[in-house]
């Protein structure tokens, strides 16, 4: 008997709620990633106005990279990003301690809605498992 047994297949129509959960989440995925690009942007060009531009360089270094490839691994694992990332930034004084509460939000977001889509796609869940009794 193999260790892990493929789903059955569920029919076109069925599961109403996860694609209504899906498609949710990929409304939120464009407008969360429409909203970065422009605010990169703004900071790219120094229009002034923009709301908190004021020591903004949006550099991102492969430290930042490496940092967000690791918090997210031990996400995937279960230990948490949001706790590992703080511990990191808070330790190597890499971000004000005003800005990390953002930091983590726009950092992590994109990261947690990508693994949303692929663990609803690679994770057999029966859908009495997901709706209430």
């Amino acid at each position: 008997m193999p260790l892990v047994q493929a789903a059955e297949a569920t029919p076109p129509g069925r599961d109403l709620l996860l694609d209504g959960l899906l498609g949710t989440l990929a409304v939120f995925v464009v407008w969360h990633v429409v909203v970065l690009v422009r605010r990169w942007l703004a900071v790219r060009a120094r229009r002034p106005g923009t709301p908190g531009l004021e020591g903004d360089d949006a550099k991102i270094t492969p430290t930042d990279l490496g940092i967000g490839f690791f918090t997210n691994f031990l996400d995937t694992l279960g230990i948490g990003s949001f706790a590992t990332t703080t511990s990191i930034f808070r330790f190597f004084r890499l971000v004000p301690d005003e800005r990390i509460p953002g930091t983590l939000n726009v950092g992590h977001a994109i990261n947690a809605m990508a693994q949303t889509f692929i663990y609803t796609q690679l994770v057999p869940v029966e859908a009495s498992t997901r709706r209430r009794s």
